[in-house]
């Protein structure tokens, strides 16, 4: 049986998981560390970057996933639904942050 606190327990993680994960993709994308600067076009960083700030990672990493869970909730109606798509939904907007970081900090020791 779904209960408030679950659902309510479930936004909660994915909206901080997925804030913080577009806070690391912007500043992965916009405000990398010296002595790297903004993507150059036709890098692979550029092309993610691209990619993700066209979706708007502000909406795509939050309520986009907010709205998944809360679909869930209603179709499914379980507990453990929910919090297996709210774990995988984390897992892909961590994946999506560390990819931004990961191709700056690789440009900065190739750099």
């Amino acid at each position: 049986m779904l209960t408030i606190g679950a659902m309510a327990f479930a936004f909660c993680i994915v909206v901080i998981v997925g804030g913080i994960s577009a806070a690391a993709v912007h500043n992965g994308c916009f405000h990398p560390p010296p002595p790297v600067t903004r993507p150059d076009p036709g890098t692979p960083r550029a092309s993610y970057c691209n990619a993700v700030i066209r979706t708007r990672p502000w909406i795509s990493l939050t309520l986009g996933p907010l709205l998944v869970v809360a679909v869930t909730g209603v179709v499914t109606r379980r507990r453990t639904a929910i919090v297996a798509v709210s774990l995988l939904i984390c897992c892909l907007a961590i994946a999506c942050a560390v990819i931004a970081n990961a191709l700056t900090a690789s440009l900065t020791v190739a750099g």
